[in-house]
């Protein structure tokens, strides 16, 4: 898997979880299959730009915050918010050992 993809579904996943939503929710949203979404979130599938906007249009968050390019993309809000969060969940959960 080409790792440039498996990082674009990594922050779709996370603002898609950040917004409690299934994948056949967010599917539904941005008119593509919840299989299709699926492999995007795994990186397994690659996708064009048309579907990288609808995704984008859905989650409420700009392309550039999905590929992880630009200033926009380091300030995105919905996008930094995902990832505090899930560090948060990781600490509850004892996802870091203690020494």
């Amino acid at each position: 898997m080409d790792e440039f993809y498996v990082e674009i579904g990594r922050r779709i996943r996370r603002l898609r979880k950040r917004q409690r939503w299934t994948q056949a929710e967010l599917a539904e949203r941005a008119d593509i299959s919840t299989s299709f979404l699926g492999h995007i979130e795994r990186g397994s599938r690659k996708l064009s730009v048309e579907t990288l906007n609808r995704i984008a249009l859905a989650l409420n968050c700009s392309a550039d915050a999905l590929l992880g390019t630009g200033l926009e993309a380091q300030l995105d809000l919905p996008l930094l918010l995902a990832v505090a969060a899930e560090r948060l969940e990781e600490g509850r959960d004892g996802g870091q050992e203690q020494p």
